[in-house]
């Protein structure tokens, strides 16, 4: 009789970080400072990670960015979503839509456009996000005025 094979270790021990919380302080960080005026060395320091942690989970600065603007674009819809099963009508909705896409609270303007104005044209995945998110936001607004 043989014995089965184990399953498949992963290399390494696991991270030590919330992944979904260092991804969020990079979102800001590189939201408020833009992706080529953050240095990798305050990207990585303002995650809390060592250089080792931030390669072996991220590869790299864009990868950073990337899978921060997917978060970005997750958290936008939610909001939509929120502001679409609110009780307001539908023109109250549109506005707080509005409101909510150009995020004025804050000032900070549009993560993606922000991300797309420096990048874009050289990142076809950036590309791709910001599509996506654009679609998001455009099927929500479009079910709001039907």
């Amino acid at each position: 009789m043989t014995n089965p094979t184990p399953p498949p270790r992963k290399a390494g021990r696991p991270a030590g970080f919330d992944r979904q919380a260092v991804l969020i302080k990079a979102m800001n960080l590189l939201w408020d400072h833009g992706f080529e005026a953050t240095p990798i060395g305050d990207l990585i320091d303002y995650m809390g990670l060592s250089r080792s942690s931030f390669y072996a989970a991220f590869g790299s600065k864009r990868a950073v960015l990337l899978e921060a603007l997917e978060i970005y674009s997750r958290q936008c819809a939610g909001s939509m979503e929120d502001i679409a099963r609110s009780p307001g009508t539908p023109h109250q909705n549109l506005r707080a839509m509005a409101h909510q896409i150009a995020q004025l609270d804050d000032g900070r303007g549009c993560f993606v456009v922000k991300a797309i104005t420096e990048r874009g044209r050289h990142d076809p995945d950036l590309c791709r996000i910001a599509a996506n998110h654009q679609q998001m936001l455009m099927d929500h607004v479009t079910r709001e005025l039907r």
